[in-house]
């Protein structure tokens, strides 16, 4: 491992499992940055592949790159060891399948020191694995519709975009000041999926001030094999179930004064909690597990008074309220 120094503008955590086929092209763009004051962690979280060989490179051509090599724990194990040995003055997560512009963290840096920021949230490109075909959109894409004012707290922006439809709660498009994650003690939720959802609606109610760039620094690659496309439904629906019930305990803790921007994230959780619940096969529908996920997500309704979004048929509401009974 090389040397860790002491002072850096921007840590960048980059979470690797068996991405070969990417690794290089997402620690190009790393090494290309036009910022040149960045520690990159590489956390290689038990890769079976020539990910850590391709890894092994950069740290041994770049004295910024450092690897750590851990057991399988998943995404936000090997994001929270990245945490632990972060330095710079901001903090940085970048997804190993994906990619930056070559410019990106400069921007992101000076746009945070100018108006002195703890995050400021940008935008990103998409385009399937094997094209080089991006888009820019609003629907089913990461652009902002909305206008925004240069300085505006956490909570008033979480109101705002969610108003808007522009929440985008991935952690690989906010740029956060390290501090702010180490003063509130900060973590990703281990072994769930959706893992960003909790952290950003936490991260937004500590944020005294947040900015939004408009612009598509990042691209983002949809490959049919990733953690986010796989269909399983049953860990999803246990994954959001348990992101509500944490989510609710914070707003207990932090938010109890400010409980209807709470139950926007609740809501959210439980929309996607029916929405997977309706992928299961009927069988699994039935089971006891999804059962006792689904009492629990009642409960949460019930107490937040959420409505289910009109884009899911109300057949899926029926059967969902019957089957609890």
């Amino acid at each position: 491992m090389n040397k860790i120094l002491d002072k850096f503008a921007i840590s960048v955590v980059v979470p690797i499992f068996n991405v070969e086929n990417y690794l290089r092209e997402c620690l190009d763009s790393l090494e290309h940055q036009t910022l040149k004051s960045m520690q990159v962690i590489l956390v290689d979280d038990g890769s079976t592949d020539a990910s850590g060989v391709i890894a092994e490179e950069f740290v041994k051509k770049d004295s910024r790159f450092v690897l750590i090599n851990r057991k399988n724990g998943g995404l936000s194990a090997a994001r929270n060891t990245g945490i632990d040995v972060a330095k710079g003055e901001y903090l940085y997560f970048l997804d190993s399948d994906d990619y930056l512009h070559d410019n990106a963290l400069e921007t992101l840096y000076n746009h945070a020191k100018t108006y002195n920021l703890d995050a400021i949230r940008f935008s990103a490109f998409t385009f399937e694995d094997g094209t080089k075909e991006y888009r820019w959109e609003h629907k089913n894409g990461y652009k902002f519709a909305g206008k925004y004012p240069d300085v505006m707290n956490g909570l008033e922006f979480y109101k705002e975009s969610v108003e808007q439809d522009d929440y985008y709660p991935s952690c690989c498009l906010v740029l956060m000041r390290r501090q702010l994650i180490v003063e509130h003690a900060l973590r990703f939720v281990e072994g769930i999926l959706h893992e960003d959802n909790l952290f950003n609606f936490q991260l937004m109610t500590f944020c005294q001030r947040v900015g939004v760039i408009n612009e598509a620094l990042y691209y983002r690659r949809y490959r049919s094999n990733s953690i986010t496309q796989k269909q399983d439904w049953q860990n999803k629906v246990h994954s959001l179930c348990i992101s509500a019930e944490l989510t609710d305990s914070f707003i207990e803790a932090h938010l109890d004064n400010k409980r209807d921007l709470g139950r926007h994230q609740i809501e959210y959780c439980l929309n996607m909690i029916l929405f997977y619940w309706n992928q299961l096969p009927r069988k699994e529908q039935d089971s006891k597990i999804i059962r006792g996920y689904l009492f629990r997500a009642t409960k949460m309704a019930m107490k937040y008074k959420v409505r289910i979004k009109s884009f899911f048929l109300l057949s899926i509401s029926h059967k969902f309220f019957r089957m609890i009974k």
